[in-house]
């Protein structure tokens, strides 16, 4: 479970938590209960944040920052 709050949603999505509305314990609470009461829903929320936790691997993040630098670099020289 997590609070819906700035980029949570983009960033953990809708299978990997049970989001909540911020700043409302009850909310949590029960998210908290029902992952706990659930073990089909737990181990298919941690499945989903595993491979979402994966899009995040350094190697991977760096290579497309690379390409991105690459793009701009030969937009620039295609400029000139």
């Amino acid at each position: 479970f997590a609070a819906d709050v700035g980029g949570v949603r983009e960033d953990v999505g809708d299978s990997a938590a049970i989001l909540c509305p911020p700043a409302s314990p009850d909310a949590i609470a029960a998210a908290a209960v029902r992952v706990l009461r659930d073990r089909s829903l737990a181990a298919r929320m941690a499945g989903a944040a595993r491979r979402r936790a994966l899009e995040y691997d350094f190697r991977l993040v760096a290579r497309h920052h690379a390409q991105v630098y690459s793009r701009v670099r030969a937009m620039a020289a295609h400029r000139r």
